[in-house]
């Protein structure tokens, strides 16, 4: 019984930390992407290979990877 029960907290911690890599490393791909876009000097940025997954994942993190608009921008309401 108690290997049971070692083998499932096992199994919940590899998944746990597997599904955290994951996001870690979409966050990434995301972000080195959107750093790409918004680099200077005239050539064409370089595209990274986007899986279905990873835009899955981002679907599921949501607001962790775009962020938030700060009501206290400086820039905002100016015209």
């Amino acid at each position: 019984m108690i290997s049971i029960v070692r083998a499932e907290k096992n199994c919940e911690t590899a998944l746990k930390s597997k599904y955290e890599n994951l996001k870690k490393r979409t966050k990434e791909k995301f972000a080195a992407e959107k750093a790409n876009i918004k680099k200077t000097g005239g050539r064409p940025h370089e595209e990274k290979k986007i899986t279905q997954l990873e835009y899955d994942v981002k679907e599921l993190i949501g607001i962790q990877l775009t962020g938030t608009q700060s009501m206290f921008d400086d820039d905002r309401g100016k015209e």
